[in-house]
């Protein structure tokens, strides 16, 4: 069981407590000091707010896992004065409001009433173990302290003290304080002292600013010893080690796939900096607004048919294509996904591109085959996938099936025209799910209104699982996988006569994903003596092989499987491997020992969901400052 069911999904929609109608924030002002030590941030938030209510007496911020210990306000008034006096601070009172496990604790501060229509309010705190979304880690190659924090599906209210709602949109600077030889990089963030040929620079204070008005639960931030390498224009990546060369190598094909985008839907080339991730990182790919997180099991293989630059779903539509809410965001995602596939297709082949969907649709069928109702739903906010291993890859894959779904019904010419005006008529403004729908209906289904079913895009948007009369990808080249497998299960063809050794990464993940029901371990023992296993090369192919092992108790596999779980954190890679460890026995011994061991080295949110799948009692007590999501 993949999904474990939690108590938050009860509640899935983040809401904020800030007090829009009164109060309205329009730039943060941030000194952030990042400790390592003592694995916390102090922060100095300096708000400039607007005042919307003359009346209002009270300005009410989001936070959650946070310890304010003073707040003053900029005043230039003195009782009495009769000459013009220096802006100062002054102290103002503050308490915490109303706490919810979800939304975290508001902060209430007491204002005098004024009708000066701006003030500035400073916020002094410092974040605590119950903040979500901080991770502190170690980089692999250097052993190098590595922090990053990511607001989704927690916002920011574990980092800043602010207004955490998609209606609140407001322009930042940054002041971040870090141990010497560090790089920060923050989405959407522009490195006041970065040079191009150099990147960001290593040091111990970093200005960064974000100039146009964002929200800020999209803001990622990364805290490392990085190197820096070109791949093209407005591209860049940061690795940990000697050098980002290799990683850049592998990224070479990202200047060729943005232009692809650019020619096919008008998609903008925004700058971009991929950031190459420690090993306990719990995805596979996070993107916000020009920053891309990967995991370094990403970089594994080379008998992939598609570069990795255009494997990775496309993320520059999703900065192109905010989401008005939380519950909106599928809409970006889906696009991302989409024009991945496009875009493989146009530069490497209709083929190719119909095997990345038709991988992309098994790990999807195996993700709603677990997944509570909820998460299953594109119209829904993240926090009901956030304990689904598979959760974050929900929307991609659904959302990619339903816009393949409106180009068949509509036709590839008009859906490519709908997308480009879509896409060029947001021009970055925030997109709702109705009117996403509206857009439908206007510039498809008036022209053809027989091309869908009634109530067909409520079915794929609000409804779980996947519809009925939904086409799913079919790939020649996997026909020939689909005919080998089942000539050898048959025994009409030996292990050694498959030609699973000129297989490409994606056909030999395919054969694997089809051995349902699994083959009795003698079976297996036949292709591990044909020499087609895969080694440590790429990691999905190796937690497939793994799983599948484990569930026919094939004694390689169960003895392989410990060393391949403490060398990768990725969630959705290892998740299956204990899953199926757990089936026999045997297999749960073997889990749970491992378990013990590996687990003080996994992302805390990761190990939050394998204690719920394997049990309190194969974790071993943490550091009370080890940091947890709650």
């Amino acid at each position: 069981m993949l999904c474990i069911p939690f108590a938050l999904s009860a509640q899935p929609i983040l809401r904020s407590d800030a007090n829009l109608d009164a109060f309205e924030v329009t730039h943060v002002d941030l000194n952030l000091d990042v400790i390592f030590p003592w694995r916390r941030l102090d922060g100095e938030a300096i708000l400039t707010v607007r005042r919307i209510d003359p009346q209002a007496t009270q300005l009410v911020l989001d936070s959650r896992g946070l310890e304010v210990t003073g707040v003053d306000q900029l005043s230039g008034r003195v009782l009495g004065a009769t000459e013009p006096v220096a802006p100062f601070w002054v102290s103002r009172p503050f308490r915490p409001g109303s706490a919810d496990p979800l939304d975290g604790t508001p902060i209430v501060i007491d204002l005098p009433p004024s009708r000066e229509p701006l003030l500035r309010v400073r916020v002094h705190y410092q974040t605590t173990a119950a903040a979500p979304g901080l991770h502190w880690s170690r980089s692999e190659d250097r052993g190098a302290p590595f922090f990053y924090l990511m607001a989704r599906p927690y916002g920011a209210r574990g980092w800043i003290p602010l207004p955490d709602t998609p209606r609140s949109r407001m322009t930042f600077r940054f002041h971040v304080h870090t141990p010497d030889g560090m790089v920060v990089l923050i989405s959407g963030a522009d490195d006041l002292h970065a040079r191009p040929d150099r990147g960001s620079p290593r040091g111990t204070d970093h200005w960064l600013s974000i100039d146009h008005p964002v929200a800020a639960a999209g803001l990622d931030l990364v805290v490392a010893d990085l190197e820096y390498a070109p791949i093209g224009a407005d591209l860049r990546v940061y690795a940990a080690g000697w050098s980002a060369r290799r990683e850049a190598r592998a990224l070479a094909a990202a200047p060729a796939v943005r232009a692809e985008a650019a020619r096919l839907f008008g998609v903008p080339a925004e700058p971009r900096t991929y950031v190459v991730m420690p090993a306990d990182f719990a995805r596979d790919v996070v993107s916000s607004d020009g920053l891309t997180l990967l995991s370094p099991t990403l970089f594994g293989d080379a008998r992939h048919g598609v570069p990795l630059a255009a494997r990775l779903p496309f993320a520059d539509v999703e900065a192109s294509v905010p989401a008005a809410g939380r519950r909106d965001r599928w809409i970006a995602q889906a696009l991302a996904a989409y024009l991945q596939s496009r875009i493989v297709e146009s530069l490497y082949g209709v083929d190719r591109g119909a095997v990345l969907d038709a991988l992309a649709y098994a790990r999807l069928d195996r993700a709603l085959a677990g997944a509570p109702p909820a998460a299953q739903i594109l119209h829904t906010d993240a926090a009901a996938r956030a304990d689904c291993v598979d959760g974050a890859f929900i929307p991609y894959a659904k959302g990619r099936l339903f816009l393949r779904h409106l180009e068949a019904g509509f036709g590839r010419a008009p859906f490519d025209a709908f997308l480009r005006g879509l896409l060029s008529s947001r021009a970055g403004q925030p997109i709702s799910t109705s009117q996403f729908v509206a857009a439908v209906d206007h510039d498809l289904r008036a022209a053809a209104p027989t091309a869908l079913r009634p109530g067909d895009l409520e079915e794929w948007i609000d409804a779980p699982g996947l519809p009925q009369d939904a086409a799913l990808p079919d790939a020649p080249s996997l026909r020939a996988v689909d005919a080998a497998r089942g000539d050898w299960l048959a025994g009409r063809l030996s292990a050694r006569d498959l030609a699973a050794r000129r297989y490409t990464s994606g056909q030999w993940a395919y054969l694997l994903e089809g051995l349902r029901p699994v083959p009795p371990a003698a079976r297996l023992a036949e292709l591990d003596s044909a020499g087609l296993l895969p080694g440590p090369g790429d990691a999905r192919d190796e937690s497939l092989w793994l799983a599948l092992g484990a569930n026919a108790g094939y004694e390689p596999a169960l003895d392989a499987a410990p060393a391949y779980l403490r060398r990768t954190g990725r969630l959705d890679l290892i998740a299956p491997v204990y899953s199926a460890l757990l089936g026999s026995p045997r297999g749960a011994a073997v889990a749970r020992r491992v378990y013990s061991s590996a687990r003080p080295g996994y992302d805390p949110s990761a190990a939050a969901l394998l204690d719920s799948m394997i049990g309190p009692g194969a974790a071993p007590a943490q550091p009370q400052d080890r940091n947890e999501d709650q």
